[in-house]
């Protein structure tokens, strides 16, 4: 399998700027999937995952409702501000994987709504994941496990951030370099 692997973490392309090092490679940010030979296959989410994804989604507008006073927009960027304020706020220990993760499925949908990312599962060796893949390129990002692996190894952020570097990526329509 040739893959050529980016993850958004990866200080040393200078791409994404410093701080993002240091969280290992399972962090999964962006990958290019162009020449891939096959064993990595891209299909559309089905109904198990919609259902994952909207109790997640609940779980979120619920902790934004009692932290923050405001349900999420479903899409809209003031979401980026909400979930920064739970981060901030520390409502969710390193540990609770699951909501960490519902976070990030809130910061996808920012991705699709405003960035024309779309929703895909990528099966592979490792195994089943959720990520977004821009317009009809080779490029996917994987948001669920954004914020989570960086609350889990306590590395200081912004949402906001993360944004910018999915915005950057698709500004570039999908191509990493």
């Amino acid at each position: 399998m040739v893959a050529a692997y980016l993850y958004l973490e990866a200080a040393q392309t200078g791409f994404f700027g410093r701080g993002f090092g240091s969280v290992p490679l399972g962090a999964e940010g962006a990958i290019d999937l162009s020449g891939e030979s096959g064993r990595r296959r891209i299909a559309p989410l089905d109904a198990s995952d919609e259902r994952q994804m909207r109790l997640q989604r609940g779980a979120v507008d619920e902790l934004a409702r009692r932290h923050v006073g405001t349900p999420i927009s479903g899409g809209g960027t003031e979401d980026l501000r909400i979930l920064q304020q739970l981060l901030d706020q520390h409502v969710l220990k390193r540990d609770q994987v699951y909501e960490l993760q519902a976070l990030g499925v809130v910061l996808g949908d920012v991705m699709v709504a405003q960035l024309g990312y779309s929703w895909v599962v990528v099966q592979d060796e490792i195994g089943r994941s959720r990520a977004l893949r821009f317009a009809d390129s080779d490029t996917l990002v994987f948001p669920v496990t954004m914020i989570s692996k960086r609350v889990e190894k306590d590395i200081r952020f912004g949402v906001s951030e993360l944004y910018a570097k999915a915005e950057t990526l698709a500004s570039r329509g999908g191509k990493l370099e």
